[in-house]
């Protein structure tokens, strides 16, 4: 695929063949070739922006009613521009655990035997999102 911008205010988004041959014409014996081009154009188009990515995945949590446990969330979302990203958190069953963030440390604090799907949301400066989800276990153990 072929991308370039035009200086006159119009851009190309995107070129591509999705056809190309070659095939003998039967009357004249001469080679002639054959290619379909796709190409979308656009007038006072904005700048492509890019959203946060999820980098791995946050495993979940087995927890004992009482324990808490920290964890540096950072790692698991990345920008393609290194937009700086704000983290956010929320338990899905607060009665089981419950949720906290520093800057990009989260804490999560077992409450109650129980279960609670996390999530952890990374936001970039133009408002794009990435989420990540966990499950969080809390039960006594024998």
């Amino acid at each position: 695929m072929v991308r370039w911008s035009d200086p006159e205010a119009t851009r190309v988004l995107f070129q591509e063949v999705v056809m190309a041959d070659n095939y003998r014409d039967l009357l004249s014996g001469a080679w002639v070739g054959l290619v379909a081009l796709v190409v979308v154009v656009c007038s006072g188009c904005l700048p492509i922006a890019y959203a946060p990515i999820q980098e791995g995945t946050i495993l979940d949590m087995a927890l004992e009613p009482g324990d808490e446990e920290s964890l540096g969330v950072a790692s698991y979302f990345s920008h393609y521009e290194d937009d700086v990203l704000t983290y956010t958190a929320s338990s899905a069953t607060e009665s089981a655990a419950t949720v906290s963030m520093d800057e990009s440390r989260l804490t999560v604090a077992a409450v109650a035997v129980g279960e609670s799907e996390v999530t952890v949301t990374a936001t970039d400066s133009d408002g794009d999102t990435a989420l990540q989800y966990f499950k969080v276990t809390v039960e006594v153990s024998d």
